[in-house]
Parts: C-alpha cells; structure tokens; sequence
C-alpha cells in the first residue's frame, strides 16, 4: 500500500505541468484587432514585438514573431501609444495562460 502510495505520488509530479512567468521588453512589431487568418475570432485582439521570436512555450505567428493576445482598453491604449511612439513596451506573460488557438495572454504591460 505505502509503495502503491508512493508511485502515483511519483507519477503525478511528473505528469505535472509548471508555468513560467515571462517578460520581454521591445517596440511595438503589429497590432491587430481582427485577425482574418484565425478561424477562432476570440484570438483577437494581438501585437507582436519586434525581434521577439522566441518565449518559453508561447507560439508564434507565420512571420515568426510571438504573438500576445490581450484584452481590455486600457491595455490596447499602451499598446497603441507604444506603436505609434516608438516607446519600448514590457510584456509579462504566464506560458500556460493561452488563448483557444494557443497564443500566450498578457498578464501585464508597461511604458518603458
């Protein structure tokens, strides 16, 4: 019994899944709020930054870069002032928070 106890004890830590939490800093690549290409139109809206083409287990898009759902105004405000500035954005993401075609969500931006 304390052996049976033991494996699945063993065989749940390592089926288990651990998120990472990410951030990135960059200028702002593209912005869409309707994504013709997605069949799933809950992945909009996203950005991209430019040269981020590689975070933890987040996809990319066909061009290569990571692709950041998000949500709310205020977040799209940021990303809009950032776009049009020039102004570096901070991204932070949890990797295993995604949207339905598996895009990271962003859990925070920033101004740099």
């Amino acid at each position: 019994m304390r052996l049976a106890s033991c494996l699945g004890a063993l065989i749940f830590v390592a089926s288990t899944s651990y998120a990472a939490n990410y951030s990135v800093a960059g200028t702002v690549n593209s912005v869409r709020l309707r994504d013709s290409d997605s069949s799933d139109p809950l992945d909009s809206p996203w950005f991209t930054l430019e040269g981020i083409k590689e975070l933890g287990s987040c996809k990319t898009n066909k061009t290569g870069y990571v692709v950041f759902l998000f949500q709310g105004e205020l977040v799209f405000e940021v990303v809009l002032h950032s776009k049009e500035s020039g102004a570096p954005l901070k991204v932070w993401v949890d990797d295993l928070n995604r949207g339905p075609s598996g895009y990271c969500t962003v859990a925070d931006v920033e101004l740099k």
